[in-house]
């Protein structure tokens, strides 16, 4: 399966994302993508991962 992503409709997620506004896909873009990169921002707004964990500094044990 193939799934291509609309950029400009990834990019306004994001935005979104980052900002911290609520995930509401507007009716003229891409839902699929505009979550897609609504996802990515809300991890960039709370500086996590979204896709794998990748500790910060892997020789350390967490507590």
């Amino acid at each position: 399966m193939r799934i291509e992503i609309h950029k400009a409709s990834y990019e306004r997620g994001k935005s979104d994302g980052e900002a911290g506004r609520i995930s509401t896909v507007p009716p003229e873009i891409d839902g699929f993508s505009y979550y897609s990169g609504y996802v990515e921002g809300k991890a960039v707004l709370e500086r996590t991962k979204c896709h794998r964990f990748v500790p910060e500094d892997p020789g350390k044990e967490r507590r």
